[in-house]
């Protein structure tokens, strides 16, 4: 019964997220889902079948009813319940799933208090999911192409539409991730939640960056979620991703943030330097 939920769970993310940006597709669900395993794995989990099921399926799921994705606005949790209704989980592991869901967002640590006491389970799938915001799904290999050529390439990426892409991505779907350039190698870098940061930025219109735009501090729960406020993809790093490393709750979360987070850091200051001209 196990495999055949996870399955279903699989088939749920692929059909309800299809022609979403890439920044939360069906994709970001398979890659969040295996990071939690692998977390799972390290952290002695494997030997739980039970409870390694409430890790999958909430990690593959997680994203169903995002709020950013809703015309209201708000967290829709209904097809999810309805799911796991109609796999037939045990009400434990269907109550379990459901609080994971409701209560890993940042928005919900955004103000700095955490609403629900975490589980195991529940550290496992949100720091999976942070991880995925700050790195780790494919690397792209610098020695040969600029950083000023992919910023290029991330510019016309963040425009939105393929017609606005001629001369480097005119044929490719606008919500590619923005880097298909040479193989991994020894000198690669992961890129992925620069990546994912600019292809969301891209398809809510939102500006690349703007100096006279500054960050937000001390935002509330609903400031964070508020969608009327103009805001840039830049700001994104310093309002969430540069916080998360700080907010993984499980230790092998917290040791694969370190080198995630530092090559952002260098990435958004090479960032600055090169549109102020000085690089």
């Amino acid at each position: 019964m196990a495999a055949a939920a996870v399955r279903a769970a699989e088939e749920l993310a692929e059909r309800e997220m299809a022609g979403r940006d890439a920044s939360h597709d069906a994709a970001h669900a398979l890659r969040v889902r295996d990071l939690a395993l692998s977390l799972a794995a390290e952290l002695g989990l494997s030997s739980s079948p039970d409870r390694l099921l409430i890790v999958e399926i909430a990690a593959l799921l997680h994203d169903i009813g995002d709020y950013k994705y809703t015309k209201d606005n708000a967290e829709d949790m209904s097809i999810v319940e309805r799911f796991l209704e109609e796999v037939e989980l045990e009400q434990g592991q269907r109550e379990e799933i459901v609080a994971i869901i409701k209560g890993m967002g940042f928005k919900n640590e955004v103000s700095k208090k955490s609403v629900v006491e975490p589980t195991l389970e529940f550290a496992i799938v949100q720091d999976a999911d942070r991880l995925d915001a700050i790195g780790a799904i494919g690397k792209y290999c610098l020695t040969e192409v600029s950083l000023s050529a992919l910023l290029k390439q991330s510019f016309l990426q963040q425009l939105g539409c393929s017609k606005c892409c001629t001369g480097y991505a005119k044929s490719l779907p606008c919500t590619i991730l923005f880097f298909p350039l040479l193989p991994l190698d020894s000198d690669g870098i992961n890129l992925s939640s620069i990546a994912r940061c600019f292809t969301y930025g891209g398809s809510k219109k939102n500006t690349l960056h703007d100096p006279k735009i500054l960050p937000r501090d001390n935002l509330s729960k609903e400031k964070y979620m508020s969608k009327d406020e103009k805001q840039t993809s830049i700001n994104h790093f310093h309002e969430k991703l540069f916080k998360l490393k700080d907010m993984m709750k499980t230790e092998a979360g917290k040791k694969r943030a370190e080198k995630r987070h530092k090559f952002m850091e260098d990435f958004v200051a090479e960032f600055y330097e090169e549109w102020s001209g000085r690089a």
